[in-house]
């Protein structure tokens, strides 16, 4: 993991010298996707993988849905729902922003069974624009559900998650 993350922080410093102003205007469009991936929890390596699908309808303002995927050795989790996320654009390669999500989602626990619940999700993060139209999107996120659908570090049931994503955006 730590590997991991200093190459994370030298893209982000090799590609901040040709980054420029995105895109977060009214009418743009974005769809991205967001990685983790974790080798040493006590279930098994885990992969969490986001897809996600939005719309700015007023400048710094998006709106859009994500479909995502969590599997490790003892659970895959399948979660849909809306999300909304503010820009806070001042004109440069760094846009910091604040997400916050509804999600269903469904997990089949390995000998177990199955949990369904509803979660609620916060994000903050910054994407970093290589260019006008593709930027990398580094965000921490919080969750919370109605139901134990997480495994925690002990291995045990839980309705709670915190994670760091890496990933992609594409705006046009």
């Amino acid at each position: 993991m730590k590997f991991f993350k200093v190459m994370v922080v030298a893209l982000v410093a090799f590609v901040s010298v040709s980054a420029m102003a995105g895109r977060t205007d009214a009418g743009t469009w974005a769809t991205g996707f967001n990685f983790m991936y974790d080798s040493s929890t006590r279930s098994g390596s885990q992969t969490t993988l986001d897809l996600e699908l939005g719309y700015f309808f007023a400048k710094d303002n998006q709106i859009g849905g994500t479909f995502g995927l969590e599997v490790d050795d003892f659970v895959e989790t399948f979660s849909v729902g809306p999300r909304y996320e503010f820009y806070f654009d001042f004109g440069g390669a760094f846009v910091p922003y604040i997400g916050v999500g509804l999600q269903l989602a469904h997990a089949d626990f390995t000998g177990i069974g199955d949990n369904t619940a509803l979660v609620g999700e916060l994000s903050l993060g910054v994407k970093l624009f290589i260019t006008e139209n593709v930027a990398v999107d580094v965000a921490l996120n919080a969750a919370a559900a109605t139901d134990d659908i997480y495994v925690d570090d002990k291995a045990r049931l839980d309705s709670e998650d915190f994670d760091f994503t890496v990933g992609f955006d594409f705006c046009f």
